[in-house]
């Protein structure tokens, strides 16, 4: 490999986007439904089961309460800054020009903020897949109550 290939490929990579950064937590968080849906195959290490499937449905909690303090922030901090760009552009105008009504300066103000506005609705949309998550590793939970009784039922046998 001659220097000028080894210096792109230690080149530092350009930081991710917000969205493909959420789209990957979205695939590991697929990912670990998944096994933990082929690990329900077997029954045979069901506590070893239960203890991964609470401690992933804890993870997941996790996960979506610390997003809730984020899209929360994130909020707190668009509401501050809509309030004081409206309140500049009412008093100032804008770029020159003079506002007649509040919805337009308030239109103008979401055009402004846009980018601001579509952190937030991905953020949200992220944590309702979360709270989907945990839904899903609940009824996992169910699942293997219940395949537990069935074998019990059709092997006369507890577990």
């Amino acid at each position: 490999m001659d220097e000028t290939t080894q210096n792109n490929t230690n080149q530092p990579q350009p930081p991710q986007t917000v969205d493909d950064m959420l789209t990957e937590q979205r695939a590991k968080w697929t990912k670990e439904i998944e096994d933990l849906n082929a690990s329900m195959s077997s029954l045979v290490k069901v506590d070893e089961l239960m203890n991964t499937v609470y401690a992933k449905r804890q993870a997941a909690v996790d996960y979506y309460y610390a997003m809730n303090n984020v899209i929360l922030k994130q909020s707190k901090e668009y509401k501050a800054i809509y309030n004081t760009m409206f309140n500049n552009i009412k008093i100032n105008g804008y770029n020159g020009m003079r506002f007649t009504t509040d919805q337009s300066i308030a239109r103008q103000v979401e055009v402004d903020l846009q980018d601001k506005k579509e952190l937030i609705d991905l953020l949200v949309s992220q944590n309702a897949f979360i709270k989907e998550t945990i839904s899903t590793i609940d009824n996992i939970i169910y699942a293997i109550k219940d395949k537990i009784k069935i074998k019990e039922m059709l092997n006369g046998m507890k577990f």
